[in-house]
This record gives structure tokens, sequence and C-alpha cells, in this order.
């Protein structure tokens, strides 16, 4: 079932704020689809990978068929007189429809914007142009901004969404022990969890924290994490990120503050070395290396 929540009428610049009546509206369908899966190389399946990425068949193109995102949040915005209220509408992947949406609209113009998403929570499209996503945390996502005339009988439109995040992921060289329970990533530098989509970036830089578990079936191997977040420029090369390795009750076992990092928006940047090994020297291999995203340039050894 597709669930909405209208935020009330939307007033025009003359003050007019009818509602909409049914009479003028018609059907609507919008069939959403991953573009970038077709240009991107898709992640493979991973035993040792803790959080971030998913097996997916590079072929598919609609988001029901790809089987990789597992959320979809829809907001369609009335540009025109008496076209109603707001319209908001999330979906699951476990929905059969999912990646495609019927719905009954006024005539006139609207301005939708849609992400999709890899997520137990909702993102909340705040307004046209800011998304947040939910715990401050971001994930790996695509998005498309869209205007709609609707002028009848029946109106369809093809929706291609691309992703506009960053990957940053890290990878131990060393194996992880029991009482290792998270990794906790702190963006002290031109990252947000929250998302400009007329801009395809940030609307201004915040610290912020984000959270991996370590599955504890995987202790005693290496591991793998990534971390997804939204930058305020296509490239930059001196972000800065702080790397913690918790225990029992967020007991910092220990921690990296890399600085300089470069991040790419769309692309990978990979940091291998020992996360897990006491007094450890910041001596990481950096590579930007194809994956789910193109190597940015990056990538360390440490």
């Amino acid at each position: 079932m597709l669930t909405s929540c209208e935020k009330g009428v939307t007033m025009d610049s003359t003050g007019d704020n009818s509602p909409a009546t049914s009479e003028n509206t018609v059907p609507v369908t919008l069939s959403f689809f991953d573009v970038s899966m077709e240009d991107l190389t898709t992640p493979g399946s991973r035993a040792d990978e803790d959080e971030g990425e998913t097996a997916t068949d590079e072929n598919a193109s609609d988001l029901k068929k790809a089987g990789y995102f597992t959320r979809l949040s829809i907001a369609i915005f009335p540009l025109s007189k008496y076209t109603g209220e707001e319209r908001h509408i999330e979906q699951d992947s476990i929905q059969e429809d999912f990646g495609r949406l019927s719905i009954e609209l006024p005539l006139g113009k609207y301005k939708m914007v849609a992400v999709a998403y890899k997520a137990e929570a909702p993102v909340t499209i705040e307004s046209q142009n800011l998304i947040t996503f939910p715990n401050e945390k971001v994930s790996d996502m695509v998005f498309i901004t869209q205007e709609l005339d609707i002028t009848g009988p029946e109106c369809s439109f093809s929706c291609p969404m691309k992703r506009a995040v960053t990957a940053f992921t890290l990878q131990s060289k060393d194996i992880s022990p029991e009482y290792a329970k998270q990794v906790r990533a702190t963006f002290k530098s031109h990252c947000s969890y929250q998302f400009n989509p007329a801009t395809t970036f940030n609307p201004g830089p915040k610290e912020y924290s984000s959270t991996v578990d370590l599955d504890a079936d995987k202790a005693g191997k290496t591991r793998r994490m990534t971390f997804y977040t939204i930058l305020d420029q296509e490239e930059q090369n001196d972000v800065e990120i702080l790397i913690e390795i918790l225990g029992d009750n967020s007991e910092v076992l220990n921690k990296f503050n890399f600085e300089n990092v470069k991040l790419v928006q769309n692309k990978r940047t990979t940091y291998s070395g020992k996360l897990f090994t006491s007094g450890t020297k910041t001596d990481f291999t950096i590579d930007i290396t194809p994956a789910v995203f193109e190597n940015s340039g990056g990538d360390i050894d440490f």
C-alpha cells in the first residue's frame, strides 16, 4: 500500500488557496529507474562486507527488478493554481509496484522530487531543495527532480534517476577482534547528511558522525566498511575524517584522524590498513578503484 502525508494547501502568489476539486483530476503514472546502474560497475556480493554493498543485476533498469534499493520517497509540489496540497508518498521494496506510482492529480504544473535509497527509515523531503537522511546517516541513493505538466486526459512520465553521493570505504589488513563492536566515521569538513537536489550537493557542510555495526559472526576476519556522504562540490582534496573503533559501551579502542582525504562525487575512495592493531601508525594505502563507483583517485594504504 502507498501512504501519503499531505502537508497543507499550497498558496499561490495571488493568495488564492482554493482546494483542488476531483472533477479535473487525471490519472498520472510515474515510472522510476536507475540509469547510474548502466554506466557504473555494480557491486558483487561480499562475505566480508559489513555494510553498504549488495549484489545487483546490472542489466536491470527499473527499481523493482534491480532489487538494490529498499525505499523510494516521492514528493509532488504544486506550481499552479487549484492543484491542491503537496503530496508525499513512501514506497518499500517489498511492494509489488515498487518504482511505479499511479496517482490522480488535478490539471496543472508540479515539481516532483524523488529519491531511492538503502535504509530502514525514510528520508525527509522537506522542500524542493532539501532532503535530509534519517539519523544523520547517508545511504547509497539515486534521485530525480522533474517538472510535471498535467494536461490530461492521461499522463505517463519516465523518471531516470542518478547518483549524487560519495563513498568512503575502509578495508582492514588485520583481523578484527571479538571486542570490536562498531566503527564510527566523523566527517569534519565539506560533507553533510543533507542534500539539495537542485544543485546535487549539500546545502552547507555539517560535522556529523555515522556508525557501522561489526557483525559478530565475522570476528577474526578482515573487515570492509563503506560510509556514504554528500559533498559541497564535485571534488574535495582536503576532507577531514575521524575514524574510531568502538567496543562495548562505545569505548574508543583505536582511532585515526585522516586529513586531506580526496573525495569525489559518485566515486569511491578506499583506505586500506591495520584498523584494529593498537599503536598502529597512520600508514594507510589509499586507492580509488572501480566498484559501485569509479575510482576517485584518492585511495590509500595505511
